[in-house]
């Protein structure tokens, strides 16, 4: 009996479990930013089937819809911080929202395409340190610049194609 009531007591002093596989702090708005992802933007969205709470790990913005994404999407995506794979294809992100990814720990593989990086924003991707793989197509980046981000990130592939 006192066995019985020791745990019953732990369990009842325990949170309660995050939604969608995120921080209890986190959890009320996932869901939300999730169906909006969907629908608005139209984002192919991949769940970690394996992980009990099925946290967003894959995000891509590559669509039809992908333009209307801006640096107001990207501050709500830090509602999935197991997310580990994005894809952005906007032209309407700005240094502001490249600083937004700076609030995904566990991010390890970017695509930015035609998203506009100015030497600011090659100063955040320098930042990323955990990135394994980014891959920059149609982005307008000076060589130098590229080199600098190659260098700043040894341990990252960066692949960059003009066109």
């Amino acid at each position: 009996m006192q066995h019985t009531f020791f745990i019953l007591a732990a369990w009842l002093s325990l949170p309660l479990a995050a939604t969608a596989g995120e921080p209890q702090d986190r959890a009320p708005l996932a869901p939300e930013v999730l169906r909006e992802l969907e629908t608005k933007w139209k984002a192919a969205v991949k769940v970690d089937s394996d992980d009990p709470d099925f946290p967003v790990v894959e995000l891509s913005f590559s669509n039809c819809h992908a333009p209307e994404v801006t640096d107001d999407v990207l501050a709500r995506l830090k509602v999935f911080p197991r997310l580990r794979k994005l894809t952005i294809n906007s032209e309407a992100v700005s240094d502001e929202g490249l600083r937004r990814l700076r609030e995904l720990p566990e991010l390890r593989t970017l695509t930015l395409i035609r998203v506009p990086v100015t030497a600011d924003g090659a100063g955040t991707l320098k930042g990323l340190s955990r990135l394994q793989k980014l891959t920059l197509f149609r982005v307008e980046i000076s060589r130098t610049a590229l080199k600098e981000l190659r260098e700043a990130l040894p341990r990252t592939t960066v692949d960059w194609r003009e066109r």
